[in-house]
């Protein structure tokens, strides 16, 4: 038996509220992303962003070469720095299609797809950045980052269980 819910929507609170966390969910990644690839308000790899900066891939290098990876993208990829700006439009314009009513759903969608490329174009960077790194490094010191690595993913299996 097939039951019709072609008139069943869900409550309005319940959409903005999604929105609302979504929204959030997205400018902790983008403060997340932007802290690894320009520094922290002091431009280091010390203080508010140290916290901000937890993927396991950036904390299991030395500090020195998380100094090295951040420098790297700076110089190599100028360009993600003027992305700061389209990521702060794309805040902008969720905000703005959060608080219409009706709910601007399409302009709810192409601030988030913004967001998405924004942060998939400083993710790849990143990881550029992490491989090209990483070939320089002789075995001896890959092998420690394994080790880190697999540390990590250790800790954050036992967590989970």
């Amino acid at each position: 038996m097939e039951t019709d819910t072609s008139g069943v929507r869900s409550p309005t609170w319940m959409k903005v509220a999604l929105s609302v966390s979504l929204g959030f969910n997205l400018v902790v990644l983008g403060a997340a992303v932007g802290a690894f690839a320009f520094g922290g308000p002091h431009g280091g790899p010390g203080g508010a962003d140290r916290g901000v900066v937890s993927t396991p891939l950036l904390r299991a290098l030395p500090e020195a070469d998380q100094r090295v990876l951040r420098q790297a993208l700076r110089a190599e990829h100028a360009h993600l720095r003027e992305s700061r700006s389209e990521m702060r439009a794309a805040r902008a314009a969720m905000v703005v299609a959060l608080r219409q009513e009706p709910f601007d759903a399409a302009g709810f969608a192409m601030a988030l797809e913004a967001q998405r490329r924004l942060g998939g174009d400083l993710m790849d960077a990143a990881h550029s950045a992490l491989l090209d790194h990483m070939s320089s490094k002789p075995l001896a010191e890959r092998q420690a980052y394994a080790d880190r690595l697999e540390a990590f993913s250790k800790r954050r299996a036992g967590r989970r269980e």
